[in-house]
């Protein structure tokens, strides 16, 4: 599941975009930034990968995007993928944190 911190944001618009750019999974809006807050998300887009009850990733999704309009075609690692097959495989990683690169989160109040 994915939450949408983006406040300006209502559902009909992050409809649109999910449609838009195929997303293939579920996206809610985060009013707030009450679940970003919880993972300790503080960019969008960032990761959180809760297990057990612990949260043992949080960071980029891959590192496609390297600073500001600098990308690659294709990313030579993906993060998230990499922490999701441990899981599926039935193993425990070890809780890990990346940089990630994007737009900070507004908490609501004006950042």
């Amino acid at each position: 599941m994915a939450h949408f911190p983006e406040p300006s944001i209502d559902q009909a618009r992050l409809d649109r975009w999910v449609r838009e750019f195929s997303i293939a999974f579920p996206v809610k809006l985060d009013p707030g930034a009450r679940n970003a807050k919880l993972a300790g998300a503080t960019l969008t887009p960032e990761a959180a990968v809760r297990h057990a009850g612990k949260l043992i990733y949080r960071g980029r999704i891959d590192n496609r995007y390297v600073s500001w309009g600098k990308s690659r075609p294709e990313p030579s690692r993906r993060d998230l993928i990499e922490v999701l097959d441990l899981l599926l495989a039935g193993k425990s990683p070890a809780p890990r944190f990346t940089k990630g690169f994007g737009c900070f989160i507004e908490n609501g109040k004006g950042n």
